[in-house]
């Protein structure tokens, strides 16, 4: 989790906070695509 009273201070940092977040979700789902690739039989 994150600060909230940080976003109160900078506001425009949001839209990088959300982006990050975005970018994580996909790093994540790239993960397990690559893994299921690389072992097709561990799902």
């Amino acid at each position: 989790m994150f600060d909230k009273r940080l976003t109160q201070l900078c506001p425009e940092s949001k839209k990088y906070i959300a982006g990050n977040i975005i970018l994580q979700w996909l790093e994540l789902c790239c993960n397990a695509v690559m893994t299921w690739l690389y072992h097709p039989n561990t799902l």
